[in-house]
């Protein structure tokens, strides 16, 4: 992990100095969601549920988290905004890690986090607690990140994000028996042989973790986050290969594109997601781009989103007006944007990740 920049946040609340990750939230929700390029009727109510239901680490004071790393975000904070961009428009969305900062404990108080959602009509816990037992352990960080979409007219859609490293098993053991225990057996059977299990032991691809939609829908999704290990872009494509969707070439030729650097040369490597339905045979796929640390600074990204916006057909209106919410005047100098995802190449969705605070330009990995 790059050194984060703890010294700036967005333009949109640095002069606002917020205090707690509570107000971190809402000041970025409320000018996100009211800008008429960004936001999507979003009512205050939905921003008040979001910031209701996070837990009592929210409300603790900014420098008790000074030494706090979390998985969350590039940057080591535990909150994270991103935003998906269609040709129909745009959605805000937002990621957090719920963090107890006393050393007993912390993987109960994430817990109670997602306890806490399932309070909302709209949640529905059934299949994280599934998988319960392989996650919450005595002693074990927390492993849970949760992540919103704020939506118009609509209460906001949660999904829980589960870090297999927390189960202390082989993570290609781990993600098979939570897709066992979720149903997928079939889905994930097919997978792996099409794969083959060499791709997990030689190095190939990680499982890195399952997200959940917690949503009663019988459409609901599990995806499974496979991070790239080996360097080659002929296993980008044999990975995305294994989903419905699939578009030969398509994943070499965007990846390439976003970063001109030999693909064996980048510092951090992309992670391919298979969205699992309990309605679809096989998964669907989109593929994660790092642009920090590969791309030197925003203004480099800021261009290498730009450049896919262009490719995908997708307008850019949204996306001005959120780069600058992010970096405001000064993109050469800051290192907030972190990935940018591409799905649905036939009506495609991009999405842009950016932290609270970035990571310093020219910082040593």
């Amino acid at each position: 992990m790059t050194a984060r920049n703890t010294t700036t946040w967005w333009p949109i609340v640095a002069e606002h100095r917020p205090t707690t990750y509570v107000e971190v939230l809402r000041r970025h929700l409320q000018y996100l969601v009211s800008h008429p390029d960004i936001g999507n009727s979003t009512s205050e109510q939905a921003i008040d549920t979001v910031c209701e239901t996070v837990g009592p680490w929210a409300t603790e004071d900014l420098a008790a988290f000074s030494g706090w790393k979390a998985w969350a975000a590039n940057d080591g904070a535990p909150v994270e905004f991103s935003f998906a961009f269609t040709r129909a428009g745009s959605q805000v969305r937002v990621g957090y890690e719920p963090s107890e900062l006393r050393a007993t404990g912390r993987a109960y108080a994430g817990e109670e986090d997602l306890r806490r959602l399932a309070k909302l009509p709209q949640v529905d816990l059934q299949r994280f607690d599934a998988v319960r037992d392989l996650f919450i352990r005595e002693g074990v960080r927390n492993p849970f990140m949760v992540a919103t979409a704020l939506s118009s007219n609509k209460p906001p859609l949660y999904k829980g994000y589960l870090y297999l490293e927390s189960t202390g098993e082989p993570a290609l053991a781990a993600v098979s028996e939570a897709l066992d225990r979720l149903g997928f057996r079939h889905q994930w059977q097919q997978v792996l042989e099409s794969l083959g299990t060499s791709a997990f032991t030689d190095g190939v691809v990680e499982p890195a973790l399952i997200a959940l939609d917690l949503d009663p829908a019988p459409e609901a999704r599990v995806k499974v986050y496979l991070r790239q290990l080996s360097g080659d872009l002929n296993d980008v494509e044999r990975v995305s290969s294994t989903a419905a969707d699939y578009q030969q070439g398509l994943y070499r030729q965007i990846l390439t594109q976003l970063i001109p650097t030999p693909f064996d040369e980048w510092d951090k490597q992309p992670m391919t997601c298979l969205a699992l339905r309990s309605t679809a045979d096989a998964p669907t796929v989109a593929t994660y781009c790092p642009l920090e640390p590969n791309l030197p600074n925003d203004a480099e990204s800021a261009a290498a989103i730009e450049r896919l916006f262009a490719a995908a057909g997708v307008p850019t209106n949204s996306w001005d007006a959120v780069k600058q919410a992010i970096t405001g005047t000064k993109a050469q100098t800051t290192r907030r944007i972190n990935w940018v995802s591409l799905k649905n190449a036939d009506d495609p969705v991009i999405t842009v990740y950016a932290g609270l605070h970035g990571t310093e330009v020219g910082a040593a990995e």
